[in-house]
């Protein structure tokens, strides 16, 4: 869930990003990301990783009624991404 709030915390840049962005470059670990806000995602690691949603119309942009739709699409795109990635 990526906000301005998100991207200008030192905990999640220092603490909880580095990990994640590690196993995704060497364990092959996904990172699908929502863009909650506008935000200067272009200056982050999150540039070069799929987006759930457009970044150019993030979901406090949008009515409810498209927020909803919104949610439901990345809900799908989650999950098609989750079983798209099972081995079994």
């Amino acid at each position: 869930l990526v906000s301005p709030r998100f991207i200008a915390s030192d905990f999640i840049d220092k603490n909880e990003l580095p990990p994640l962005l590690a196993a995704a470059e060497t364990e092959g670990l996904m990172v699908l990301w929502i863009p909650l806000s506008y935000s200067p995602y272009k200056d982050t690691a999150f540039e070069k990783y799929q987006a759930t949603h457009s970044p150019q119309s993030p979901l406090d942009t949008l009515d409810k009624p498209l927020r909803n739709k919104a949610w439901s699409n990345i809900y799908q795109k989650i999950k098609d991404a989750f079983e798209g990635d099972r081995s079994d």
